[in-house]
């Protein structure tokens, strides 16, 4: 949860793709990625 496959995922220099509908759980993954935009 909270985006950790697309953590591991991005430090494994992996493609990948998130999908919620949860304003809040978006936020916390762009958080954890250090990720800009929607």
């Amino acid at each position: 949860g909270s985006g950790t496959t697309l953590t591991v995922a991005n430090k494994l220099n992996r493609n990948w793709i998130g999908v919620d509908n949860n304003a809040n759980a978006i936020d916390l993954c762009k958080m954890r990625l250090n990720i800009k935009g929607k």
